[in-house]
């Protein structure tokens, strides 16, 4: 045979075959048939339309027939035309026609040692293992603690992906089970826990292959290996693995040049380092924590310039130092580096400038008033107003590491309802709710509870209520001389008075009072009471002068304690609020 025919042969498509022809029209009517079965307005039209569709796509794809892809293919694109009308779909159906939903079953002595063990320790629950269809277990941990260990061995089926699913039921860290419901289709999808059988000899095998291999795999990060040292606790409860993986994870957080894994390192560490509270802190944690907090205390200056760190990121990182300062500072850190590190930061961006001003204000650097006044300055100024905002976000991210600031968050946010126009305040809302989603229902239970206390209960009050940061302490007037004089008349009158009879306690009490009575003395001239002290015996003439001695000397120093404490705060406050100081004074000149 020559070049040219031999070349002719092989590229010579094949014969065509009546029988393959015959073959792809019963296809089409088929699958015509089960889809209006199923819920799908086909009719007569889309089996010509699925058998030209198949003839096109094998030539475009250059077959001489259609192949059952090409039919499964041509089937989804004219039967699909809008929508998915029932629980199966086009491509599922086909799988049905060509035969490919048949799955088979293999015997209880023919299973691999793995497949086999789970079937022996599953078998308390009283479930038919091998059915075909969903078998509902029902655990009653509780009344029967027998059953824990197949609640362990169901957890580790589920996070290997076998055949289980939780109906009722948590696996978190110190949660104690009570009650669970699953769902179990081991029989219906025996091949994931036969595929587990090549793995190794037990689940509790595997499932250690699998966390090793996510800790140190070449592309494994520090959150990773933490998340498989805490799902080593979950469900393996095995210290050893758990401490391997905890090393792991410190090795790989001190190779690390930033922060963008911070705050699921923080979600993480401040779980386990919650768990183990109550269980003995191990030492792996530890050297984690203390780790993480010189780690990134020394990217903190970098983080608040870098402008690919977020400030969700750089919230984390303060959110990691300052909650595990505590457990940080056992380890043998100082809090130096933190404060060099926040001095250092120049950061930018307003967010992180407001992040800056919260780490600033908890470690002392910058006071309430300080904190108060930048805002104010914010919204006072036109040119800043649009990018209040941004600052308000970074100040509320703060709140996730100190929720003491949330009565400053729910003044600054009050402040800027009021005085934003709607231009900025109305875009800035969906950006708000986003903010403030992350910081978890705990930080946003005690900033909705701040709120709450700094608006009226009673719709009566709201006319006449105003915040109050909004409220001005008014000042006491001194007390007139008229009224200075009668109280001084008062006060000798009750002078020559005769004392009083006292129980021996009240009696002690009273002489430690007269041998100390520069505290009462200077609570009475706060409250603009007369300073009286009644004698301890009968009056006589001794003990009269010696009161009218007292009487004169109390006269001096009210003159001069009402001079030095007039214009304090402390006096305004409990000028506008005397009465219950003015109870205290009383039972306490009662005792003297």
């Amino acid at each position: 045979m020559s070049g040219a025919g031999l070349r002719e042969f092989l590229t010579r498509p094949p014969t065509f075959v009546t029988a393959d022809d015959e073959q792809l029209m019963r296809w089409c009517i088929e699958i015509v048939r089960l889809a209006r079965k199923h819920g799908y307005n086909a009719s007569t039209a889309d089996t010509i339309a699925i058998l030209h569709t198949s003839t096109l796509l094998a030539r475009l794809r250059d077959r001489p027939h259609p192949s059952p892809y090409d039919f499964q293919d041509a089937a989804v694109t004219c039967l699909e035309k809008d929508r998915v009308p029932g629980r199966r779909d086009v491509r599922r159906l086909c799988q049905i026609l060509l035969g490919g939903d048949r799955l088979g079953r293999v015997g209880y002595e023919s299973l691999p040692p793995l497949a086999q063990d789970v079937y022996d320790r599953l078998a308390v629950l009283g479930v038919n293992l091998k059915s075909s269809r969903i078998e509902r277990a029902l655990l009653d941990i509780q009344g029967r603690p027998e059953l824990l260990p197949a609640s362990d061995l169901l957890w580790r089926l589920r996070y290997l992906g076998a055949g289980v699913r939780p109906i009722m039921g948590e696996r978190t860290l110190g949660h104690k089970p009570k009650q669970e419901s699953w769902d179990i289709e081991i029989g219906k999808h025996q091949g994931s826990l036969i595929q587990l059988g090549y793995e190794g000899l037990t689940i509790e095998q595997v499932l250690e292959k699998r966390l090793k291999t996510k800790a140190f795999e070449a592309t494994s990060r520090a959150a990773k290996a933490l998340e498989a040292a805490e799902d080593s606790v979950l469900y393996l409860r095995s210290g050893r693995l758990t401490r391997e993986l905890g090393l792991r994870a410190t090795e790989l957080l001190r190779a690390e040049l930033g922060g963008n894994d911070a705050p699921e390192i923080f979600q993480r560490v401040r779980g386990l380092v919650h768990y183990y509270r109550t269980l003995g802190m191990p030492d792996w944690i530890k050297d984690f924590v203390s780790t993480g907090y010189r780690h990134y205390a020394t990217l903190l200056p970098t983080a608040f310039t870098d402008r690919g760190t977020a400030p969700r990121q750089l919230a984390a990182m303060l959110a990691f130092i300052f909650t595990q300062e505590a457990l940080a500072f056992s380890m043998g850190c100082e809090r130096s580096q933190l404060l060099i590190a926040v001095a250092q930061a120049e950061p930018e961006d307003p967010p992180k400038i407001a992040l800056r001003w919260a780490a600033q204000w908890i470690l002392g650097q910058r006071t309430e008033d300080e904190i108060r006044a930048d805002f104010q300055h914010l919204l006072s100024s036109p040119m800043l107003l649009p990018a209040f905002p941004e600052y308000m976000a970074g100040f509320l991210l703060a709140l996730e590491f100190t929720p003491r600031i949330s009565r400053l968050a729910v003044e600054f946010l009050s402040r800027a309802f009021a005085a934003l126009p709607d231009e900025v305040l109305v875009p800035w809302l969906p950006k708000l709710v986003v903010t403030l989603r992350p910081l978890g229902p705990g930080v946003m239970q005690t900033l909705v509870k701040e709120a709450g206390l700094a608006f009226p209960r009673d719709l009566a009050k709201l006319p006449a209520w105003e915040f109050s940061w909004d409220r001005s302490v008014p000042v006491a007037p001194p007390p007139a001389p008229k009224a200075r004089s009668e109280a001084k008349a008062s006060a000798k009158a009750s002078a020559a008075a005769p004392a009083v009879e006292r129980s021996p306690a009240e009696l002690a009490v009273a002489t430690l009072l007269r041998a100390e009575p520069a505290s009462l003395n200077a609570l009475a001239g706060l409250l603009g009471v007369p300073t009286t002290w009644a004698p301890l015996a009968p009056a006589d003439e001794t003990s009269a002068a010696t009161s009218e001695a007292e009487v004169v000397a109390s006269e001096a120093a009210e003159d001069a304690e009402a001079a030095s404490v007039a214009d304090t705060p402390l006096a305004q406050l409990l000028a506008a609020h005397p009465e219950a100081l003015q109870a205290l004074a009383a039972r306490l000149q009662a005792l003297a």
